[in-house]
Parts: structure tokens; C-alpha cells; sequence
């Protein structure tokens, strides 16, 4: 097994990955889905944690909430691509979803643990997209409990039934609207970190930190990165980082007088 390798090899943290990663098993008769997946790789002794990659809304059922909620060994983070606020918008690039049951879908994860780190991929500029309809993308992600944005501007790829839609985004305008986006992201993003100040948080120490001697950058389990003043031989271990003070997104950070190696 992959992940016993890994595991085997020291990594801390091993992160699940694919295309449609929450249809894993549908195309298997006895197969296990995604859940069982992962709560058989927990069950590996010396496995640190487990993260999962971009997962699709129609793709999260209620189990793998409270997995990520629950388990200790998996991360609370989930990237759970958006695309667009708008059901016009929507409904113009197939996507099998609306606005609202994304919309549901983001509030519920959020109930159950606020300390979930919930990220969204949104595509600004599709063909035919006014103001009026970037508008209701904004609203909705200003409104809804979201960490984190990845904003991409569309681009022509020829032979794309998009490529072909009349109503083409001039460069300007999808510039200006990513801008915005960018914008609310970092300021998500900088809500979330203080809201975990005071909090301990599973960290993978991954480097030293640059231009601070003595400083290392880790990672907590809901993807938010900290500096926490320790010796290089902590570098690739899982430690309890106590925040206790936010900047920009970043965390500060203090280790927990008894945290260990996993």
C-alpha cells in the first residue's frame, strides 16, 4: 500500500488526491467509498494525518462532514469548488448544482465545527457574466462562512463549448472582478486566523522560517499557516502549536509544553 510507504518513509501528513476524489468506490460493486477509505488508513498506527484535495459539492455526504469534524488523524479542511454564486452563471458551465444547495452545503460544514478551514475555487469573467451577476457571486461569498478563495479568470480554450459562447468578458473587466475576489479572500482568510487564536492546532513543522532564526512555518490540520520558535530537529514532526496571535492570515504560535513526535 502507497500509504504505508509514505508513512514508513516519516511523512506527516499524507494528502488523498483525484479527479471527482468523492466518487472513489461508486464503480466498484463490494468497494469501499471514500469514508471507508480513509477510516481504513486511519487505522494505520503510525499514520500522523490525513488531508483530502478538491472535493465536488455533490460529493460531500453527511459521513465525510463528521469525519473531518471528528476523527483526529483527519484534517478539517475541505476544498469544495463554487465556481460561481449565480444560477445563470451556473447553469451556462453544466455544473450539476445551484447556488443554494452550495450555499446549505458550506453553512451545515460550518455548524458542526467552526474550526473547519472550508475553501472554494471561483471562476470570474465566463462568458456572458454581467455585473449584475458578479454581483450575486459577491454577495453570496461575502455572506457565507468561507476561509479561504481560489480565484482563477477565465480564458479561451479553443474547441470548448465555452470558446464558442457569445458575450466574451473583455481582459479589464475580468481583471477587475478577480481583484475583488482576491481581495475578500485575503480578508476570509485573516478572519479565520484570528478566530483560532488561543486554540491548539496539529501542526506539521515543514521549514525554518525565512529571515527569522530560530522560527519554523508549519502547517495546522485546518490549513492555516504558523511560526512557532523551535529547533530544526522538530523540522517533518506533528506538533501542538498553541496560536496566540494573528497577522495577514499567519498565525504566531507557541508549542505545547507536551506535545510529541506522532
Amino acid at each position: 500500500m502507497q500509504t504505508l510507504r509514505l508513512v514508513e518513509a516519516g511523512h506527516p501528513e499524507i494528502v488523498l488526491i483525484g479527479t471527482h476524489l468523492g466518487q472513489y468506490g461508486r464503480d466498484l460493486p463490494d468497494g469501499p467509498d471514500l469514508v471507508q477509505v480513509i477510516e481504513k488508513l486511519c487505522r494505520i498506527p503510525d499514520l500522523g494525518r490525513i488531508r483530502l484535495s478538491s472535493i465536488e459539492p455533490c460529493e460531500v455526504p453527511e459521513s465525510l462532514i463528521d469525519l473531518v469534524a471528528g476523527h483526529p488523524k483527519v484534517c478539517r479542511h475541505l476544498h469544495i469548488p463554487l465556481q460561481s454564486g449565480c444560477d445563470s452563471v451556473l447553469k451556462r458551465m453544466a455544473r450539476p448544482y445551484d447556488a443554494a444547495f452550495y450555499a446549505e452545503l458550506v453553512r451545515r460544514t460550518h455548524l458542526v465545527d467552526p474550526g473547519i478551514c472550508l475553501g472554494a475555487d471561483v471562476i470570474v469573467g465566463f462568458p456572458g457574466e454581467t455585473q449584475e451577476e458578479f454581483a450575486t457571486t459577491l454577495k453570496m461569498l461575502q455572506a457565507l462562512p468561507l476561509s479561504y478563495l481560489h480565484v482563477f479568470t477565465y480564458s479561451v480554450r479553443p474547441g470548448t463549448p465555452a470558446a464558442e459562447m457569445p458575450d466574451q468578458v473583455d481582459y479589464e473587466t475580468k481583471r477587475a472582478r478577480n481583484h475583488v475576489l482576491r481581495d475578500l479572500s485575503e480578508a476570509k482568510r485573516a478572519s479565520f486566523a484570528r478566530s483560532m487564536i488561543g486554540a491548539d492546532l496539529e501542526t506539521v513543522l515543514e521549514r525554518p522560517a525565512k529571515h527569522e532564526p530560530g522560527v519554523l512555518d508549519g502547517l495546522t490540520d485546518n490549513y492555516l499557516r504558523v511560526y512557532t520558535e523551535g529547533s530544526a530537529d522538530l523540522l517533518h514532526t506533528l506538533r501542538t502549536v498553541v496560536a496566540t496571535a494573528a497577522t495577514d492570515g499567519y498565525l504566531r504560535g507557541s508549542l505545547a509544553t507536551e506535545a510529541g513526535e506522532v
